[in-house]
């Protein structure tokens, strides 16, 4: 019943906003009475953080489900892209800004597991690349990771990117592509353009 309550509370509040979620509509959402609900989850900042846990839980099995297919380091990387943007694409920004807002706590909590996550698989990313010959030798992969994270959080800044001016999925494709191609060697690049698809 808890995992059932808090994939509920995720979609809702990626969808409709830390804030403006009560525990009255998630209890209604999953179907259950608002005592039973509090059975499980005693406080609404506990499910906040169960749910973004939970996201970045979904994140890592998918990830790992790349890992299992044996793809070569750029086709990951543009995997990686593709897994990301589906995850992203039920997240609103109103709801980013919520937490930001209203539960800064959490909200740092999530961006250094973010950052842990995208770090450690954008470092071992670069290794593979390296070793395949695919990517350039004279790159350090923890700081490469962290310029990744670092323009993660830049293209989704509404004042460097005014959302009315740059399309969302647009930036981050282009980000996605704009990181990879300075990693590649001429035999990375040839296999860009055999399987790239923006």
């Amino acid at each position: 019943m808890k995992e059932k309550i808090i994939r509920k509370a995720r979609e809702m509040f990626f969808r409709y906003g830390f804030k403006d979620v009560t525990m009255d509509e998630i209890a209604r959402g999953v179907g259950i009475s608002k005592k039973t609900l509090y059975q499980h989850c005693p406080a609404k900042e506990a499910l906040i953080e169960a749910a973004v846990d939970d996201l970045h839980q979904a994140v890592l099995r998918y990830i790992a489900a790349l890992e299992e297919r044996g793809l070569n380091p750029v086709e990951e990387f543009l995997a990686v892209r593709d897994i990301v943007r589906k995850v992203l694409q039920d997240i609103e920004t109103a709801p980013a800004y919520q937490l930001e807002r209203y539960y800064p706590d959490i909200a740092d909590r999530m961006r250094a597991r973010h950052m842990k996550i995208v770090i450690d698989w954008f470092s071992g990313n670069i290794e593979r690349g390296k070793r395949a010959g695919l990517y350039r030798d004279d790159i350090d992969p923890e700081l490469a990771g962290r310029f990744f994270f670092s323009g993660i959080l830049g293209i989704h800044n509404p004042l460097l990117f005014p959302p009315e001016r740059f399309s969302r999925w647009t930036l981050f494709d282009r980000f996605f592509h704009f990181f990879l191609v300075p990693l590649l060697t001429p035999a990375g690049k040839k296999q860009l353009q055999k399987i790239d698809r923006p």
